[in-house]
């Protein structure tokens, strides 16, 4: 099954704009492996077609080294 992208990002969306409490932080878990790569650069494409006016909400990008 493909990964559809356009999906991810609408979801995206509508999770930050339409959230029951919104307020509350985001925070995103960052490795710098492939999988939370890919994660943050789809969240960060979403945030990107949200108006401005709109990004209200804190976001962090947590990154801890696990070697």
């Amino acid at each position: 099954m493909p990964l559809n992208v356009q999906h991810l990002e609408n979801e995206i969306i509508d999770q930050y704009l339409y959230d029951d409490h919104p307020s509350r932080p985001w925070i995103i878990g960052f490795s710098g492996g492939k999988d939370s790569t890919m994660l943050l650069q789809v969240v960060w494409n979403a945030l990107k077609r949200i108006e401005p006016i709109l990004l209200t909400r804190q976001i962090y990008v947590v990154c801890n080294d696990t070697d």
